[in-house]
Formats: C-alpha cells, structure tokens, sequence
C-alpha cells in the first residue's frame, strides 16, 4: 500500500510541473504579445502602415515628416504636358510657376484615420489616399505662360464654310477653316484645376471653337448646285441689233425666262423665248418686203429695197438658236435666222454676196458660211473734204463716183469677157476703156469684176484710189463667185454713215449730175455694158 501511495505522489508531482510549465509558457507568450502589439500600435501611431499609397506615392513605414518631404519632392518634380491642335504642345514645370508646398494637416488626418490600435486588422486592408497636396503657386505666371500658349498667342481663327463666286462666274465651296481658336476662359480655367489636382497631361480639344458649317454640309451643296445652274443658263450676254435699236438678252431677262425643272433643277422656258422672237418679228420683219439683213459680223442692218426680193425671219430656227446660245452662255452680237424670200414670199435658198465698203471686204454666203472671202476696192468715199486731200486724190475723185451702199440689189447678167468703157469726153474719146474675164452687173452701172491693172486691194485704196463705183476684185476670187452665182442672186452692199456705231439706211444711190444726164438717155440694158 505504501508503494503504491507514493507511486500515485510522484506522479500527481508531474502533472503539476508540465501545468506550471505551460501556465508560464502562456503567460510568457501573452506578455511577449502584448510587447510586440504594443510596438506596433505605438510605431503606426506615428507611421504609415506598410503598403500605404498617397497622391500616387508610396508611404510604406514614413512618418509625418519624411510624407511631406516626399510630397515637396513630388512637387518640385512634377510637370504638366499641354496639348494643342496640330501637334502643339506645351510643357509648364513646378519651377515655373513657383510652386511651394504647404503642409494643412491631412497627413495628421491621415495617421488618426489609420487608427492603429486595429492596427492588425487595418493592416491588411486597402491604403490607398488622396490628400490635397498643399502648396502655392504663382497664378500670374501660370496666366504669363498661358497667354504664350502657340495657339493663345497665334491662333488661326474659325471660318465657316461659305459659297464663293470663281472669277469665270460660276461657284464653289469655300472650305471651313478649323484654326485653333478657343475658348480662353474656359481653357485657363481647365489649366487651373489641372495644376491644383497636379496633373501630368491635360488636352484642350474640348475648348476649341469649331465651324458651324462645313463643304460637305448638304443644304450648302445644295445651294452651289443650284446657283450653278441658274448662272450656266443666265450667263449669256446677246446683242440683237436692229438698225439703231438694240435689244440685249442679258441675266435679268434670262431670270424671267427660268422656269424650275424637277430633274434639272431650272430650264428656260422655250415658250418665254419664243414669244420674245415673236416679239421681235412682230416689231422688226418686214416679211416678204426684206428689210432686215445681218451680216456675216452679226450686225442686223435695215436696207433699202431695190428688187422684190428680201429677207425673212425665221421664227421657230431663231428660237433654236437663241436657246442653243443661252446653254452654251454665249456672248456677243447674235442676230435671228434670216431666209431669203422672192417676190412671192416663198424661200429661195440662202447664196447671196455681201459687200462691205467700210472694211472694203466682199463675201460670198453659201448655207450661212462664207465660201469666198475677199478684199476690194470700191467707189471713192462721199463727200471729200478737198481742203485735207492731196491731188492724186482729187484727180481720182474726178473721175470716180462712190458705189451706192445700204441696199438689197440683184446679179442681172453673167459676161465673160466684157470690154467696159466709160462716158464719152467731150474730144470724143471715153473717159476708160478695160476688158474685164468676168462681168456681174447687180445696180444699173455698178458691177463686180477683175481689174488686171490693180495690184493692190482692200485697206483704204479707194479713198484715194477707187474705182468709178465697182467692185474691183482680185481674178480667183470673182472667178469663184462667177461659177457660183446666176441673175437672180442677192447682192448686199452696205456701210456705216460717218462713223456710226450702228448701221441706217441711206438715201437713194447719189449720182453725179453729168453721169445723171447720160444715163438718162440710155437704157439699163446699155448703161451696165458702159459702165466702169
């Protein structure tokens, strides 16, 4: 009993050591716990706690002090990249505008918003901050560096896309101009809060102005068509000439004329023209009595009439043509289709010669296109101021008589040859004699045809140098209009009455009073065998 009493002893004696033991292992442990939370509570009470992130910055272990000194490093370190249009770009530094940092207490904030005390909790969490930053800055020279800006200081202001007029009238489109115009204002204002919140890139697009209609715009495409449309078909500038009347289709009758087209946007108005030509025949066309003629130049002259055959309008060609000039913007004198006409009225064609004695120039028309194209020379000019002229002149004027103009004659015969002689002097010799190759007599005495003894032709011969009042032409030429013509072609003779602008009928043909008194006495027939 007694061995077993102390067997029991002895081991109740090590359960109470390992107890002791392990009560003081834990209570070692727990003061060992203690002194390390301790430490801990005290050391973030005036640190930042491991993985703590302020302003972008890494405050892992820093105390209040050594946070602000990395957030004036930061600050002396930061700059900001502007950007502009076109690639522009500006940089502004910390330097530049004097930037001092001033603690406001947020780092204090900060340490008591850790709360260290749940410093084992809080550890693990997210430590992430933004505080302000707390410096200065000098505003007048962040404005200064602003207003120095590429486009602050130089910008290209904002245009509109507008419709420009070309110099050949028509129009186009005048593209925008962006520029790089801004908003000031608001673009400083932007600067501003960039450099408070330190920002290291800040884009101006949004505070450019811009255009408010552009070349693509589809109203301003519009509008150019249409102007381009109406100035294709008032463009044309016509001159009809009438004698001394002058009409002129111009732009403000041409918008009379505009009518709107659904496929063509505008057209004129072919009834418009055609009433306008109406016009002019009603006014004008002396019908199958032929008082109008234009010339191979355009002009629209008011002749006499010596035969009974004459000139027509025609009125529907003419509305043709003058349509056909409108759309081609034609500019210039452009006189109404002309159809020749017999004594009856009916169209006989279109051959006639024209003779011009102020340009002293001779045309044979065929179908409207000249098929002979000649100088002459012709009767001297009427009315010599004797006073200016030398006596070659005055001996020739003696001799000659002026070919009458300003009338509508016809070819009475063909002859090849003929032999001209003049009136008879008084010592019973002719005043001329010439054998001609071709003889087309158009006017009693007057007619045309060669003269091997001239040499010359056209220019002003005949002021000095003309002939008795024929038509002088050079040999291939009236050899031509021979083969062409037959009695009963139209002869043209026409000039301007001392220099005026526009074309008049003259009075009846001037016949010198000796040539008068012969001619009186001889018979048509005999006087164009006589005359010169």
């Amino acid at each position: 009993m007694e061995d077993e009493a102390k067997g029991v002893k002895k081991k109740w004696t090590k359960v109470k050591i390992f107890q002791t033991a392990m009560l003081s292992v834990i209570v070692v442990g727990l003061i060992t716990a203690a002194c390390i939370y301790g430490y801990f509570v005290n050391y973030y009470s005036s640190h930042f706690y491991e993985g703590t992130m302020v302003n972008g910055l890494d405050f892992s272990d820093l105390t209040e002090e050594q946070g602000e000194a990395l957030l004036q490093q930061k600050i002396n370190e930061w700059e900001i990249k502007v950007l502009e249009r076109e690639g522009a770009s500006e940089i502004i530094n910390a330097e530049q505008i004097s930037m001092t940092y001033e603690n406001d207490g947020s780092l204090k904030d900060l340490y008591i918003a850790q709360q260290p005390l749940l410093w084992g909790i809080r550890l693990f969490g997210d430590k992430t901050y933004d505080v302000p930053s707390g410096f200065t800055y000098d505003e007048d020279a962040l404005r200064s560096l602003f207003d120095d800006f590429k486009d602050v200081r130089e910008f290209v202001p904002v245009k509109d896309a507008e419709l420009v007029q070309n110099e050949d009238g028509t129009w186009r489109i005048d593209p925008e101009v962006v520029g790089t115009e801004m908003n000031q204002t608001a673009a400083y204002e932007a600067l501003q809060e960039a450099v408070v919140t330190q920002k290291e890139e800040l884009d101006l697009e949004e505070y450019y102005k811009n255009p408010k209609v552009y070349a693509e715009d589809e109203k301003l495409v519009d509008e150019m068509e249409e102007r381009n449309v109406i100035f294709s078909l008032t463009r044309a500038v016509i001159y009809v000439q009438f004698g001394n009347d002058q009409i002129i289709i111009d732009e403000n009758m041409l918008r009379d004329w505009l009518v709107e087209d659904k496929t063509e946007r505008y057209r004129i108005d072919e009834e418009k023209v055609r009433q306008f030509v109406q016009g002019l025949y009603d006014t004008y066309n002396a019908g199958h009595e032929g008082q109008l003629f234009k010339t191979k130049n355009g002009k629209v002259l008011t002749l006499e009439i010596f035969e009974t055959e004459g000139w027509n309008m025609d009125v529907e060609k003419s509305c043709e043509r003058y349509l056909k000039a409108i759309q081609e913007g034609y500019q210039g004198v452009l006189g109404p289709v002309m159809t020749r006409l017999d004594g009856e009225g009916n169209d006989t064609g279109n051959l006639y010669v024209e003779i011009s004695v102020d340009e002293q120039m001779m045309w044979l028309m065929v179908d409207g296109e000249p098929k002979v194209e000649t100088p002459i020379v012709t009767g001297g000019a009427d009315e010599p101021d004797a006073s200016n002229l030398p006596v070659e002149y005055l001996i020739a004027e003696f001799n000659s008589r002026s070919t009458p103009t300003n009338g509508i004659w016809t070819i009475k015969k063909k002859q090849s040859p003929h032999f001209m002689k003049g009136p008879m002097l008084s010592n019973g010799r002719y005043e001329y004699t010439l054998d001609v190759t071709y003889w087309l007599p158009f006017n009693d005495l007057i007619g045309i045809h060669d003269n091997y003894q001239r040499v010359d032709y056209g220019g002003t011969i005949y002021q000095t140098s003309g002939s008795h009042g024929c038509i002088n032409t050079p040999y291939d030429a009236v050899e031509e209009i021979y083969n062409t013509v037959s009695p009963g072609t139209m002869v043209i003779v026409y000039g301007m009455d001392k220099g005026e602008d526009v074309f008049a009928p003259k009075p009846e043909s001037e016949e010198e009073p000796e040539e008068q008194d012969q001619q009186q006495k001889m018979t048509a027939e005999e006087a164009a065998e006589e005359a010169a």
